[in-house]
């Protein structure tokens, strides 16, 4: 019989009982997921069977009558988060709760002013608003400068069917694009390049196919991204289900690795770290929709720019809030219902995404 549990905090999921090196997910704290057994093993008192054949130690887990379902907010900028990065000069104060904001005692502590953070909601008091860290702790809003993400978003096959363009190409110069016979079109439209030529072939990104790897099935959902024209399609065999534009690695020292990749990982949100020795150091947290492709390669949702068409990142896949959200609930391996993370596994089918 099916079970459904609430996790007190995140729980790993293990491929076996007792087994801690090989580790299949993650269900999220507070949410509910199914528990198909029950087993006796070192290391926990009560072992559940999940879903995707994974154990979880249920010892910090407790049954529940709520169903599980899968831990995606319904926002409509399709983000998990409030983001924001320190504003201004000066330290911003941190305060222990939204009372302490209230009455004016912070901690000895501050924001970083290089770190971008993602705060999990805003609440009212007699000093003005406050953000919430993830932590508990708050902010000042007015301190805070908080991101406006792109609101940019690809088409799928029964728009591109409509549209019936020859060559779907977008406007990737913030200028906006000649066209034809003296037409403008403005930054990220979708026009078709076949019925009006670009005058400017660098402002302008088009959707060039081609051959499906000899990896992939007729049926078989995969990726394909073209680094030249910062171009991302998901296709089913060779039918293009959704087309949109990406910001990939910058040349040279940040290039996305080309070739063909399987999906690794899936992470509802993850925090981005540059390395020790990296000349561009960056810190960001909650990034969103995560898939990861190769060792720290990823492609995922930026919030922080809206440059979707360039080379602009550090080598992931940075595509806008909706159209991570998108690739992410489609491509294997699946999320089981009140899971937050899900990792490749021998036996899986994980999508193929190829970069050239």
């Amino acid at each position: 019989m099916i079970e459904s549990w609430l996790a007190e905090r995140e729980i790993a999921v293990y491929t076996a009982p007792a087994e801690p090196r090989g580790r299949r997910g993650l269900v999220a704290a507070g949410a509910s997921f199914e528990v198909l057994e029950h087993r006796e093993a070192e290391g926990c008192r009560d072992w559940g069977l999940v879903a995707l054949g994974g154990w979880a130690c249920l010892d910090r887990a407790r049954p529940s009558t709520a169903a599980p379902v899968p831990v995606a907010p319904e926002l409509p900028e399709a983000l998990p988060f409030v983001y924001g990065k320190a504003r201004g000069v000066g330290p911003v104060a941190i305060y222990a709760s939204a009372a302490a904001f209230a009455r004016g005692k912070p901690l000895d502590e501050q924001l970083d002013p290089e770190r971008s953070y993602a705060f999990t909601g805003r609440e009212a008091t007699a000093r003005g608003e406050a953000l919430r860290l993830r932590d508990g702790r708050v902010v000042a809003s007015s301190r805070v400068r908080t991101y406006r993400p792109s609101a940019f978003h690809g088409v799928d096959d029964a728009a591109l069917a409509l549209l019936g363009f020859a060559s779907p190409a977008w406007c990737v110069a913030t200028s906006g694009c000649a066209v034809g016979d003296g037409f403008r079109v403005e930054y990220h439209a979708l026009f078709d390049a076949a019925a009006a030529l670009p005058r400017s072939e660098g402002a302008v990104a088009r959707w060039t196919p081609a051959a499906r790897p000899a990896a992939v099935g007729e049926d078989e959902l995969w990726i394909d991204v073209d680094v030249g024209e910062q171009v991302l399609a998901l296709l089913r065999g060779d039918h293009v289900e959704y087309l949109t534009l990406a910001a990939t690695g910058r040349r040279g020292r940040w290039e996305t690795p080309a070739g063909e990749h399987r999906v690794l990982d899936k992470l509802l949100d993850n925090d981005m770290l540059s390395r020790a020795d990296s000349p561009e150091p960056y810190a960001v947290e909650g990034v969103p929709w995560v898939v990861h492709f190769a060792h720290r390669y990823a492609l995922h949702g930026a919030y922080w720019h809206d440059r979707l068409g360039r080379r602009t990142s550090h080598g992931c896949i940075n595509l806008s809030p909706v159209d991570a959200r998108a690739i992410f609930g489609v491509v294997n391996p699946p999320l089981p219902p009140g899971w937050r993370a899900v990792y490749t596994q021998p036996g899986d089918l994980p999508t193929l995404v190829r970069v050239r």
